[in-house]
């Protein structure tokens, strides 16, 4: 969690902050309350405890061909008439398959039923030569992080739906999830 973030809660799943400056909610889903295709398959994910991480369980990925992580939010959680960005919290382990980080994975941020904000992005936080922000970058608690996508909260009642997947034929290992985090733009 960024230093300008006051904690308000945290629970198994998720979390909730304000921001200092503008007291905007923050809000941080957990692996566990996201859809982790797989996620239950010990071969493929394991769930594992780390002291860096706010949360009683993160998902390592110990290898899989199809990623695919899924969750969604209430607009009701979040601040009104806020335009927000959704960030991929991660780690990559020292056993990952360096493609796994090299690799374009695809974020996506929607409304139901509306036009997505998609973007192509690689996980290695290092420069790439070629590469278009977003990039990843490290967070200063352990962490790596990388924009997936914006949104507006416009109406109380709405569902923001956020996922990222990447389908090639390799096999992708090292991935370590701590969840996605909902943050006011500046």
């Amino acid at each position: 969690m960024t230093s300008d973030i006051l904690p308000i809660f945290f629970s198994l799943t998720q979390s909730m902050a304000l921001k200092k400056q503008s007291g905007k909610k923050c809000y941080m889903v957990g692996a566990r309350e996201l859809t982790v295709i797989w996620g239950d398959t010990p071969p493929y994910w394991q769930w594992i405890s780390l002291p860096e991480s706010r949360f009683a369980q993160v998902a390592e990925l110990n290898y899989v061909w199809w990623l695919e992580i899924k969750g969604c939010i209430e607009t009701k959680n979040l601040s009104p008439r806020t335009a927000y960005a959704a960030y991929f919290v991660y780690q990559l382990s020292s056993e990952h398959n360096p493609r796994t980080a090299t690799t374009p994975f695809r974020f996506r941020v929607a409304y139901e039923q509306s036009a997505a904000d998609e973007r192509s992005v690689i996980l290695d936080p290092i420069a790439h030569e070629g590469i278009a922000p977003p990039q990843a970058r490290y967070r200063g608690d352990g962490w790596i992080e990388i924009e997936m996508g914006e949104f507006i909260t416009e109406e109380d009642n709405a569902t923001v739906r956020f996922s990222l997947m990447e389908i090639s034929s390799f096999c992708k290992s090292g991935l370590i999830v701590e969840g996605i985090e909902l943050r006011p733009k500046q």
